[in-house]
């Protein structure tokens, strides 16, 4: 983001209470897919007997958009000098299509359902995050943002333990947990509507041109690019998992274990940063390759 488009009045050392709640909505709204991506995969294969070959077309399909949509919500977001209303968007869609997963019966139900979700995310996150950094000081920037990730890795595992359990008690009722994954999104959605103020105008809009953007944001995105080509969908870890024996209301244990090394990694970085020894955010590459939130 160009100097002259952070809020004048980040100078402040306090966070912005929309910190706060912007971590409870995505802790929310990380709680409910990890309910529903758990168990996905294994409810695709035995449910509705797709081929692994689908499921793997499925997620490189929702993957795609995800990205691909970030560079123009974010530039969209910039154009009209407003964040929330493409943020609430995002989450809109993200929580209607989580509809689709429990009434699901064809692989073409829910390839609509896997990309719209991703298209919401990806309409959501560069708004957001610049949303964040607008209102946060200069200085406090590695606490606002790590404090909203902290919240939603939070989520993230609290979710598949959430899955397990109800699966355990109905039965390995997928659809229930499903249903049941639609209560933290829509509750999400609404505190995201009543809780975060925005102030129409809060940073200075000026003409923009991403070829002005400095080497060392290119920098960034070509070693984030390469190392994306080191990851893979963990839909084919949840399958594995299955596969060798584990049954399928305990399958949701690999997310658990996944996104608790992930987390700590990320959170060694993010101290790094606020102490100073930027060097040591390299400690969190080899998670980033692994798992991207």
């Amino acid at each position: 983001m160009p100097p002259s488009m952070i809020n004048p009045a980040g100078t402040h050392r306090s966070l912005s209470p929309n910190i706060a709640v912007l971590g409870y909505v995505s802790m929310l709204t990380a709680l409910s897919p990890a309910m529903i991506y758990g168990l996905l995969p294994v409810f695709l294969v035995r449910v509705l007997g797709l081929s692994i070959v689908t499921v793997g077309l499925i997620e490189g399909m929702a993957e795609a958009t995800n990205s691909l949509i970030k560079i123009v919500s974010g530039a969209i977001s910039d154009r009209i000098g407003r964040r929330k209303p493409l943020v609430v968007l995002g989450y809109l869609l993200s929580s209607l299509v989580k509809t689709v997963f429990p009434l699901a019966e064809s692989a073409s139900s829910v390839v609509t359902a896997r990309v719209m979700d991703r298209l919401g995310k990806g309409i959501r996150d560069a708004p957001r995050d610049a949303f964040v950094a607008d209102i946060t000081a200069s200085d406090r920037r590695g606490t606002g943002f790590g404090l909203r990730l902290a919240l939603a890795f939070l989520g993230f595992v609290t979710g598949p333990l959430i899955a397990m359990a109800l699966m355990r008690l109905s039965g390995d009722d997928f659809r229930l947990v499903f249903w049941a994954a639609l209560i933290p999104a829509y509750f999400a959605l609404g505190l995201l509507l009543i809780k975060v103020r925005e102030v129409p105008g809060g940073f200075a809009l000026q003409p923009w041109n991403v070829l002005a953007l400095p080497p060392p944001f290119w920098w960034a995105i070509l070693v984030a690019s390469l190392l994306s080509l080191a990851r893979f969908s963990p839909a084919f870890l949840v399958l594995k998992t299955h596969e060798i024996g584990v049954e399928a209301s305990f399958v949701p244990t690999m997310l658990v274990a996944m996104y608790l090394v992930y987390s700590v990694t990320h959170t060694r970085s993010v101290c790094s940063r606020i102490t100073g020894r930027a060097a040591s955010s390299l400690e969190s590459v080899p998670s980033f390759s692994y798992v991207r939130t």
